[in-house]
């Protein structure tokens, strides 16, 4: 029975290897259509896709009806990355305790809950402290839980036959690597 499937395993593999290698000719990988017609864009082009909250919601009846409807929702948190306070050490890790988030549907608009159990620090090799972050700097404290109504993005087309194109605002800032380089 093992030198059966061995057999018809080991077929099967051949195979896929064959196929794998086998030049496809005839098979065009390139787009039939682009995304909103932007070949007929020009550079400077200013397109709309996608959103993202972007307002701060401050009006505190909304803010109670949000409250309410986002009882059935569950907080998921950000995964930000937190380090020792010990530069080059590599040792930042996620702080799945330090901000939360969850995405609320209400009348027909999108909104985002941001809790901020602890502060983001400035940098992912430094850990959470009131010292280093740029949170409070922006009006938002630790222990408090913030709304954002998702809005449209916009676009600034830089080249129309690559599809390359820019935000015209700058949406959110992330870390590339969970510790920091320096000359």
């Amino acid at each position: 029975m093992k030198s059966m499937l061995k057999r018809i395993l080991t077929a099967f593999l051949i195979v896929a290897i064959f196929i794998g290698i086998t030049p496809m000719s005839g098979v065009n990988f390139t787009p039939k259509a682009s995304a909103q017609g932007i070949d007929s864009s020009k550079v400077g082009d200013i397109i709309t896709f996608g959103s993202y909250p972007q307002s701060s919601v401050t009006d505190s009846s909304l803010i109670s009806k949000l409250e309410k409807a986002s009882e059935s929702y569950w907080w998921a948190s950000y995964d930000y990355y937190s380090g020792t306070d010990h530069l080059y050490d590599g040792e930042a890790t996620p702080d799945n305790d330090m901000m939360y988030f969850k995405d609320i549907s209400y009348e027909g608009n999108m909104y985002r809950a941001v809790w901020i159990n602890k502060y983001r620090p400035m940098q992912t090799d430094q850990s959470s402290s009131e010292g280093y972050t740029y949170q409070d700097n922006n009006g938002y404290n630790a222990e408090n839980v913030y709304y954002f109504k998702y809005e449209p993005l916009t676009w600034r087309i830089l080249d129309p036959s690559e599809g390359y194109v820019m935000c015209t605002k700058a949406v959110d800032s992330q870390a590339y690597q969970d510790f920091v380089y320096r000359n």
